[in-house]
Formats: structure tokens, C-alpha cells, sequence
């Protein structure tokens, strides 16, 4: 049985207590109802990118039509799976289709939800040492493609950088991922983010409205850690929203994320960089 990452309470108010339903069928104000004809299905035994991967092509009889351009005014962030253990391959496979030539990771029965895994890692978390990496999975055969970068040291107002932490790589890694294309234009409505992370999916699927009510402090009245990548995260999501684009948050055990965090990790370890770097994918 999958085991699902540990949360070390932190002082952005994220609690394991209030927020251990991430994973599991019970569904609250925010979170999806999946559509029907999703899962069931035998699906991949891995998504790890691998050029000799099955993927299924698809001719499509008509022109699919594009996305309704309506933005979405009742936003429903938090993806539940069937159960807290039914695997990414049972409700994602890879597809290409007429219209969308390069494979991607696509829902069964509803071809315009995508999946992307996200993830970040960091050598020497907590040490002035530390050093951060981020990757994104997206494309199932080229390996290849699927980014991998540095945390990106940024410039704050007191004239110092930005640390380098796990949490700071999983937000970025995620502003990355939905940021990385424009998937609206290969018929996409939906992109769900798959990742281990508690304090990204937490985050922006339940706290961050709060926080920004209370003018980015915690119940306790201190600042939110990483507001600047908040901010990010939030003004992306919030973006692709008013473009009637949904993305959706996943909490999966590490298991399922082991290939992302492994890229991510690698990627801890390349030079350093200063500034943001916008990340793009093809």
C-alpha cells in the first residue's frame, strides 16, 4: 500500500490534522466531481518516461472544438481520485491524437483533462548549504523533454536572495508546469498537477484565499513563508481560470512521484541561478 509523505508542520498554518483528506474520497467545498467515464480502465503499469511506451493514437472524425473562453467562476482545485490508492495509470494514459501529435497524459474517457507530475527536491534542506532543483513530467516517450531546473535564487527587498528550500522547489515546480505551454490551444480544459507535496496541495487548494484576505499572514498573524511564489502560483491559476482552463491539485503518495523526484534532485545540483528564468516546454 502506498505510503503517503510525512507533513512537518510549518508556520504557514498548513495542518495534517485539518488537511488529511487530501487523498481520500470525501470530497468538500473545492474539490471535483470526476467526470464521468474516468477510470476503470487497466491503464500503464508506470508513467515513467520511456521511448518504448505504448501510447495510443487517436484519428478524430471532426474538428474538435476549442475550449469555451467563459471563465470559470466557481473553481474546483482539489482532484480526488476514486479511493486514496487508485494510481495516476488507472485514470491517465498516454494519447496523441490528430489534433495533438506530441503524446501527453490524458484522462480515459475525457480527452480534454491533462496530467503533468510535478516535483521538487533539495540537498541540505535548512543549512545555508541548501541547494534546490525542480522538474515536471509531461511527456510520456522523450524523457528528454520534460524540464528540469535550478530554484531560481530571486532578489528580495532587503537586498539578499530568496533560500533555498523543498517547499519554495515544489511551488515553483508546479508555477512551471501550468506556465510551461499553452495547453488550452492543444484542446485542453483541465490540467491536473500530480504531486507528493501536502504543502502545495494544501496551499492552493484550501489556504491561499485566506492568507490573502488577511493580507498574507497566518491565523497565528505571521507572514506567510514564500508569499512571493504564492503569489505566483495563485496569480497563474487564477489566470488560466479566467481563460475557462481548470488546474487541479493532486496529492499522490511518493511512490507514484519517485521519477520526478529523482529529476528534480538531479537538478539540485546545476549551477546556480540568479533571476527568474521562464521555463517552456514544447
Amino acid at each position: 500500500m502506498p505510503a503517503f509523505r510525512e507533513y512537518v508542520h510549518s508556520d504557514d498554518d498548513i495542518d495534517d490534522d485539518d488537511d488529511g483528506n487530501l487523498s481520500t474520497g470525501a470530497a468538500g467545498p473545492g474539490a471535483s466531481i470526476l467526470p464521468s467515464g474516468i477510470g476503470g480502465a487497466p491503464g500503464e503499469k508506470s508513467h515513467v518516461p520511456n521511448p518504448s511506451m505504448y501510447v495510443q493514437f487517436r484519428r478524430l472524425t471532426s474538428r474538435r472544438p476549442r475550449p469555451s473562453s467563459g471563465p470559470i467562476t466557481q473553481p474546483q482545485r482539489l482532484f480526488l481520485p476514486p479511493t486514496p490508492y487508485t494510481p495516476p495509470t488507472s485514470l491517465f494514459r498516454p494519447l496523441a491524437t490528430s489534433q495533438v501529435h506530441h503524446p501527453r497524459y490524458v484522462a480515459y474517457g475525457h480527452r480534454n483533462m491533462v496530467l503533468v507530475y510535478s516535483g521538487g527536491s533539495c540537498l541540505d534542506n535548512g543549512t545555508r548549504q541548501a541547494r534546490a532543483g525542480c522538474a515536471f513530467i509531461y511527456h510520456p516517450i522523450d524523457p528528454s523533454a520534460n524540464p528540469t531546473f535550478r530554484l531560481e535564487n530571486l532578489p528580495t527587498e532587503k537586498g539578499l536572495y530568496t533560500r533555498q528550500t523543498n517547499n519554495r522547489a515544489e511551488l515553483r515546480a508546479a508555477i512551471a508546469a501550468l506556465d510551461c505551454m499553452t495547453w488550452n490551444r492543444d484542446g485542453f480544459t483541465c490540467i491536473v498537477i500530480a504531486s507528493d507535496s501536502q504543502y502545495l496541495v494544501a496551499g492552493i487548494t484550501r489556504h491561499v484565499w485566506r492568507w490573502r484576505e488577511n493580507g498574507w499572514t497566518t491565523s497565528r498573524g505571521s507572514p506567510v513563508c514564500n508569499q512571493d511564489l504564492w503569489v505566483r502560483l495563485l496569480d497563474t491559476v487564477e489566470n488560466w481560470e479566467k481563460c475557462g482552463v481548470q488546474p487541479m491539485f493532486w496529492r499522490i503518495p511518493q511512490e507514484w512521484t519517485a521519477s520526478v523526484t529523482d529529476r528534480a534532485r538531479n537538478a539540485a545540483g546545476f549551477q546556480d541561478v540568479r533571476g527568474w528564468v521562464h521555463i517552456s516546454a514544447q
